[in-house]
């Protein structure tokens, strides 16, 4: 006998069992069958983006001399290799049998296939700073502190101006006490 489940319209299980068999032995081979068809489109699509991506990553990290026309070969051999090797596997003999396998070999190909084509086509220009210590944080903290100097030295420049907008004072009430320069941490500049 055989049972037949349908989980997309292009996949299906088929399970052969005696009559022979119990209902645990039936869920336990379904269940088996289910698992390993998950594996094989979990193992395909994780070959395929690693293929992909991997040689484009890595060389455009440390190299740069990486051209567009290498990425673009990089994504087609990495995801063309996978896809065909589960293709070949649904009407017969994959040519690589195991997904893990396939990925890995594209991912090999990747990072020979992106220096070999960027070596004979134009590089795309880029300039990438050096990590140093300062954060994203701190840069725009001393964006906003510059911004505010700024505001503050227009604001002296022009001190009629102090209702309009982008003033340092922003036209906000000066509370009991405070004077017009203290509202601002730059104040004193």
């Amino acid at each position: 006998m055989t049972v037949k489940k349908e989980m997309s319209p292009d996949t299906v299980i088929k399970l052969r069992f005696d009559p022979s068999d119990t209902a645990d032995v039936v869920y336990q081979r379904f269940n088996a069958k289910v698992q390993e068809v998950k594996n094989v489109l979990e193992d395909t699509s994780f070959g395929a983006l690693a293929g992909a991506f991997l040689g484009p990553f890595l060389w455009g990290l440390y190299s740069g001399r990486v051209s567009r026309a290498a990425v673009w070969a990089s994504f087609i051999v990495g995801v063309g290799l996978t896809t065909g090797n589960m293709v070949m596997g649904f009407f017969g003999t994959p040519l690589i049998a195991s997904p893990i396998n396939c990925g890995a070999l594209a991912m090999v190909i990747s990072l020979v296939i992106v220096p070999v084509v960027s070596l004979f086509t134009k590089a795309v220009p880029f300039e990438v700073d050096s990590p140093h210590a300062e954060g994203a944080i701190d840069r725009e903290y001393v964006q906003e502190l510059e911004r505010e100097l700024a505001r503050v030295k227009e604001d002296a420049l022009h001190p009629g101006a102090e209702g309009r907008e982008g003033s340092a004072s922003g036209g906000e009430d000066v509370q009991d006490g405070e004077q017009e320069g203290e509202q601002t941490p730059l104040g004193a500049l």
